[in-house]
């Protein structure tokens, strides 16, 4: 029988050895980028959403440092009703509201209003709100109202960390971040279900951001950006530009904690649904169709056409490839497009997939993202 002193010695070079061995793997696993950086300047404003801060000034000198345009910022403190800007960048004042049915929050302030009954949601709308449903399944109340009265829903709801997850993401921090951050990518059926019941138009798909107790991430303002298309109108200011661009679901959002900006966007044109998306790797990247949130066409690279769609709601999902930390890998989605509605004069007989070898970049005006 072995001595203790052996089996401690054993353990502890088993234990190294484990270490090196995960250490050599991280240092060499490859995160696919969204492709390399532009050389014309992005056509679109970036920004984060639902961030709760009484620090504006703080706040926004973060955002600026990470090249952002815009925040929509709940302070409780304050009762601003017009976006500001500060430090180059646009913030604008989004209230939470909390009622018996779950919690809401405004892309903007409504007027004069006391929530009562079973439907804030087209309460806050009455009042001139634009009332995004929030963590519409966690949290202390998750929603239980109607769906057809709010503008849009949050389609990801932040989950908090195991504290098994600390040790591990303190060392993989220092040897691989993107790899670490890569890992927070995870998609969530149930959420996204919700959305795909609010058939009204417009019903916006809003990816929240990271609360900031996840202690090892510190860029959080970028876990997930949302990228609206720009009007190239020097007459209209950039606080309603992105507003505009919102309402009409001119917009995705993007995995901001992996390296780069996409080149991104989802169209319905000439009797076709193309998509197209910015990447290192094309063959660890797939994009996924939905139409009714139903799967209804995949394909391996950064291309999809559709010919002839039938009447629907449709929105598109890219994924990749990403290695796990110890062992494995797995896929995640990185990208959401806003729904295209496809209405019953545009459809044809067949639908039929096609790959081409090009996808032309749409014009400001064409029905994006």
């Amino acid at each position: 029988m072995l001595k203790p002193r052996y089996v401690f010695l054993m353990v502890l070079v088993l234990l190294v050895g484990a270490l090196g061995l995960a250490y050599a793997r991280n240092r060499t696993l490859h995160i696919p980028s969204f492709g390399p950086k532009p050389v014309v300047p992005r056509d679109t404003w970036q920004g984060a959403y639902a961030l709760q801060s009484t620090d504006l000034d703080a706040l926004a000198q973060s955002a600026a440092a990470m090249k952002l345009d815009f925040l929509f910022v709940s302070d409780p403190s304050r009762k601003e009703h017009e976006s500001k800007e500060i430090q180059g960048v646009t913030l604008f004042p989004s209230p939470l509201y909390s009622t018996s049915v779950g919690n809401l929050i405004s892309l903007k302030p409504a007027h004069h209003m006391v929530l009562s009954g079973i439907e804030p949601a087209q309460q806050v709308r009455g009042a001139g709100g634009l009332p995004i449903i929030t963590t519409p399944r966690s949290g202390d109340t998750p929603w239980t109202g109607r769906l057809d009265g709010a503008t849009g829903i949050e389609i990801l709801e932040p989950r908090p960390d195991h504290p098994l997850f600390f040790i591990p993401s303190q060392i993989v921090r220092e040897i691989n971040p993107t790899l670490l951050a890569a890992q927070l990518y995870t998609a969530q059926p149930e959420v996204l279900h919700l959305w795909d019941q609010m058939v009204d138009t417009p019903a916006l798909g809003i990816c929240p951001t990271l609360p900031p107790e996840h202690f090892w991430l510190k860029n959080s303002l970028r876990q997930w950006i949302i990228a609206t298309a720009q009007s190239y109108d020097e007459d209209v200011s950039r606080a309603s530009d992105i507003m505009t661009s919102l309402l009409a679901q001119k917009f995705y959002c993007y995995a901001g904690l992996l390296q780069g900006d996409p080149q991104f966007y989802f169209i319905h044109e000439h009797e076709k649904l193309r998509a197209y998306v910015s990447t290192s790797d094309p063959k660890r990247t797939r994009i996924s169709l939905l139409r009714g949130g139903a799967e209804i066409m995949r394909t391996h690279g950064n291309k999809l056409t559709y010919l002839s769609p039938q009447p629907g709601n449709y929105r598109v999902e890219v994924a990749i490839e990403i290695p796990n930390i110890f062992w494995g890998k797995h896929w995640a989605t990185v990208v959401y497009s806003q729904r295209v509605r496809v209405d019953e004069h545009f459809t044809q007989r067949t639908n039929a997939p096609t790959s081409p070898d090009h996808i032309p970049t749409p014009t400001p005006t064409s029905e994006a993202f």
